[in-house]
């Protein structure tokens, strides 16, 4: 037990650090410029995609794993994009899903052609073990990314609305982004319930890895909230944001700058 104690503590303090990482980049924006934060942000997004394809699981104790990805790289992801919606508006959190579905495409792309290469008879770039793991790990990626696109676009369009959507009530954004986090894990979750409900099997409600992702969609809500409080960001936003924003500028009818 001490041991798995300590696999989730350096997990946390992984994501805690990627986390930590982009809010300051994205916070110094104004002195720095945005390029940092936008190639950083896109790096992290490639590596976990990448890792995602080398499968790496997280075995805390018996019955009870999850996915490093997942929790670990993706977590911290939304919660910078949601800070990029507070803090620039619908405008900004846009483009960020035009660049996140440019990195998807691109890297399915260019792994593809890589794996390609490692497959070809007569073409070969690299010597020993390192050309069929390469093929193998690349393939991998592959079907993650995308098998990922369809909750990655689920997950960036429902954290604006649901954030929005708390603010309207008038809940603080220390709490609207921490409900907005977990509330978007619980949707995807639920429909697995209702499939495997609905073929008779009894669904297991929450696994170990579903909690770990509860726990750390929790503790980065809270960091987001802080980060805020710390910055002073809540009233200064550039104008009010209405739950389908996000929606109506994805598909072009959204024309505020």
């Amino acid at each position: 037990m001490p041991h798995s104690i300590g696999v989730v503590l350096l997990l946390f303090l992984e994501s805690t650090f990627i986390f930590t990482v982009l809010a300051l980049l994205f916070h110094q924006r104004k002195n720095i410029g945005k390029s940092p934060f936008i190639m950083v942000f896109s790096a992290f997004n490639v590596f976990t995609f990448l890792i995602m394809g080398a499968d790496i699981q997280a075995h805390v104790y018996a019955g009870m794993y999850f996915s490093v990805p997942e929790v670990i790289m993706f977590s911290p992801l939304l919660a910078i994009y949601l800070l990029t919606y507070i803090e620039e508006g619908t405008l900004s959190a846009q483009r960020l899903i035009y660049g996140l579905l440019a990195i998807c495409g691109i890297s399915v792309y260019i792994a593809e052609m890589v794996y390609l290469q490692c497959s070809w008879s007569n073409f070969s770039i690299s010597a020993g073990l390192t050309g069929p793991t390469l093929e193998l790990l690349l393939n991998s990626a592959k079907s993650s990314m995308l098998a990922a696109v369809i909750p990655v676009l689920f997950s960036i369009f429902s954290l604006p609305i649901i954030y929005s959507g708390l603010r309207e009530i008038n809940i603080s954004s220390f709490f609207a982004s921490m409900i907005a986090l977990v509330s978007v894990q619980l949707l995807i979750t639920v429909p697995h319930w209702m499939i495997e409900l609905g073929s008779g099997m009894t669904p297991e409600w929450f696994s170990g890895g579903q909690i770990v992702q509860l726990a750390m969609n929790i503790w980065l809500g809270s960091l987001l909230g802080l980060f805020l409080k710390l910055t002073e960001s809540e009233g200064k936003r550039p104008h009010h944001e209405r739950p389908l924003d996000i929606f109506f500028a994805f598909f072009g009818s959204y024309r505020r700058s």
